[in-house]
């Protein structure tokens, strides 16, 4: 049933046919079964002449393949000619050759001829396949066996495709031999496609091979199924109002007036104009404010204004807007003005977003003009525009700006500075390295925390600024690393640039047992209490960049190597991951270039983790890297891209407890976090064990 118009041939004796462009390729050199022959996309026929290593040599041989429009006794033909094809085993030689003929002719559908002549050595298809394919059929002649010699002559016939053990092979109801009197489709059950099977479109007496029998628009399925009381031999339903809105259900079903619409409601849309009213005035019966303006198609008509129009009278404003704030849509008058009297106009109140009835939308101090056209403006909506803590107005008063959170560029919010006392417009205040209140935080961290500047307990739960978000210390010193895993060798077994293996001991962060590591190549750790396939950490508790930056080990020339060992010194255990000689992708193996460090976890020491750098030339010194600790909740950062490493340089990242420094009971269980901690509970969770009371309610209650 297909009507296959394109021809590709390869040199290896197949021939396709397509219903569009498409190509057989050469990804056939090599025969196979017939029915494991790869039929392209949008290929109808695969026809192997003979499908074996076929070679053309034209000069040698006398090779061609032609394609002929051919007329003979009245009858034409479409030719595809193989002359004296070699074989690429043998070459060119007249000892293994084979010629054949590929003959469509016109009108004759589902088979055609092959005849064969010249086969002579390999050409008596010891090594060939013959046959055809179709999508649902395969005919295989021979493959392998020596079954051809001059004037032999086959004909394949595909046959119609139904199923020999089933007489309905599609399951309409009509067998396929009824099928092929009445000229429906055997293996499609809905030969028109109107949801009405073949079969009972035979016992209603509709035509199976017209969708819509009567002509009235309505498909025979949709008549049979939906309407049960219409009639698909019928043509008058079409032409009923069902609804009674003026259209004929044809009208509606179809959008034959512009837009389809319920045939059984009278305003599909529920705007208030019937269907029919809509088909009229050109709205759309499926959508109830046919301009977007804020009204309702029916509630335009009521109010006089144009639904096809979401501005009425060309003021600036739409309709809908206008009657939400008690303005005339019809009046164009009303865009110039000034209710509210804020110095901003209708208009532009409509286009800010703000209440043309209140001069202060957001409630801040500035008027909607202020804010809009002042200097500095800020956001009419938002009290707060910078979210720096301060208000526009209080921006304002304070001469900071209102759309610049840092107006002094320290690093410190103007909320947070103003709110400790500080200068908003001072950038050498307050020190950004300083820290006055003595909790281990410098003054740039309290203000990305919002923690106080001049008290070390800000919530004052018991627990200090630093034991509750961790802080950063001066670390160990370097450790001997005799020995150890090779992590180097397990990322080139791999092909990855990460090894994940065990740690010699576990290592706790925040409560949870640590026994595993990934080690990047690039500088970064991290540890997890579990492994999953592909070697990968599924629950990472801790993420420390030690030196993340684009490092290399440049073995050849630096000697590099990441280490993981397991030490003891002075009664202490250690896990020590050193990486030594590493250079950087973009530098190669130069001494110029280079950086050396350790990353160090000592046994039964929680919530910490030790990096010392032993050596730092050229990019070495960080001037790209990131160098900070993640522990779930809290981030640790000691520089981002700064020259900050040298040789010697020892960082402690000290992870705290977790908790909430600006809120003395973090999981809110009645519990002030360091209460929590002195009795043993989780601080971070307001039943610890699981069981369904409070630690509040346990404590209380013994």
């Amino acid at each position: 049933g297909r009507v296959l118009t394109n021809l590709s041939a390869n040199a290896n004796g197949i021939a396709g046919f397509f219903t569009g462009a498409g190509t057989v390729g050469t990804g056939l050199r090599f025969n196979d079964g017939m029915g494991r022959a790869y039929m392209p996309p949008g290929c109808g026929l695969l026809a192997a002449g003979f499908w074996d290593d076929l070679c053309l040599y034209p000069a040698d041989l006398g090779s061609a393949v032609t394609l002929a429009d051919v007329t003979t006794n009245g009858h034409r033909h479409c030719v595809i000619e193989y002359k004296n094809a070699g074989f690429c085993s043998s070459g060119a030689t007249t000892d293994h050759t084979v010629s054949f003929q590929l003959v469509f002719e016109e009108g004759v559908s589902n088979r055609f001829r092959v005849f064969y002549r010249n086969a002579g050595g390999y050409g008596d298809g010891r090594s060939a396949t013959l046959g055809a394919r179709t999508v649902p059929k395969t005919l295989q002649f021979s493959r392998d066996t020596a079954s051809v010699a001059d004037g032999l002559a086959l004909e394949y016939r595909f046959g119609i495709g139904t199923d020999p053990l089933d007489p309905d092979t599609d399951g309409d109801r009509l067998d396929d031999s009824e099928e092929l009197a009445l000229g429906t489709d055997p293996f499609d059950d809905d030969t028109d496609g109107d949801d009405l099977a073949d079969g009972d479109e035979a016992d209603a007496g509709t035509d199976p091979l017209d969708p819509d029998t009567d002509g009235d628009g309505l498909g025979d399925g949709w008549e049979f199924r939906r309407m049960p009381e219409f009639d698909p031999l019928d043509p008058s339903d079409g032409l009923s109002d069902t609804d009674g809105d003026g259209l004929s259900f044809a009208e509606e079903y179809l959008g034959t007036r512009g837009y389809t619409s319920d045939p059984n409601d009278w305003d599909t849309d529920g705007d208030g104009l019937s269907d029919g009213e809509e088909a009229a005035r050109g709205t759309h019966p499926r959508r109830r404010d046919s301009d977007r303006d804020g009204l309702d198609d029916g509630d335009e008509i009521l109010a006089g204004t144009e639904p096809l129009d979401a501005d009425t009278d060309n003021d600036g404003m739409k309709d809908g807007w206008e009657a939400a704030h008690g303005f005339d849509p019809s009046d164009p008058s009303d865009g110039p003005a000034d209710a509210d009297g804020d110095g901003l106009v209708n208009k532009d109140e409509f286009y800010e977003g703000t209440d043309p009835r209140n001069p202060d939308t957001d409630g801040d101090g500035r008027t909607d003009g202020e804010e809009v056209n002042g200097t500095p403006a800020s956001n009419p909506l938002n009290p707060d525009s910078d979210g720096d803590g301060l208000s526009d107005s209080e921006e304002a008063a304070l001469g900071t700006s209102p759309r610049n959170r840092d107006t002094d560029g320290d690093g410190c919010p103007d909320g947070w500075e103003d709110d400790h006392g500080l200068d908003p417009l001072d950038p050498a205040d307050p020190d950004p390295g300083a820290d006055p209140d003595g909790d281990r935080i410098p003054n740039l961290r309290e203000a990305a925390l919002g923690t106080s500047p001049h008290s070390a307990d800000t919530d004052g739960d018991g627990l200090g600024d630093d034991e509750e978000a961790g802080w950063i210390g001066a670390g160990l010193p370097p450790l001997a690393v005799p020995g150890g895993t090779d992590v180097l060798a397990l990322m080139d077994s791999t092909g990855r640039d990460e090894a994940v293996l065990p740690l010699p001991f576990p290592v706790e962060i925040r409560g949870v047992a640590c026994s595993n590591v990934c080690v990047g190549i690039d500088g970064f750790i991290e540890l997890g209490p579990s492994t999953a396939a592909g070697g990968h950490l599924p629950d990472r508790v801790l993420r420390l960049d030690a030196f993340r930056d684009y490092l290399d080990a440049c073995s050849a020339g630096l000697s590099a190597s990441v280490t993981l060992a397991d030490t003891a010194t002075n009664g202490a255990r250690y896990c020590v991951i050193e990486y030594r000689n590493m250079g950087f992708y973009w530098g190669g193996a130069t001494t110029n270039d280079l950086v050396s460090f350790q990353v160090i976890f000592q046994e039964g020491v929680p919530d910490r983790a030790d990096v010392v750098f032993l050596a730092a030339a050229g990019y070495g010194d960080g001037r790209c890297a990131r160098l900070e600790a993640r522990a779930l909740y809290t981030t640790l950062t000691y520089s981002e891209s700064q020259p900050a490493v040298f040789p010697g340089l020892s960082i402690a990242y000290f992870f705290g407890t977790g908790t909430d420094p600006l809120r003395a009971d973090s999981d809110g269980d009645g519990i002030n976090d360091a209460a929590e901690i002195a009795a043993g509970l989780d601080p971070l969770a307001s039943d610890t064990d699981g069981d369904g009371l409070s630690d509040a309610f346990e404590l209380d209650n013994g």
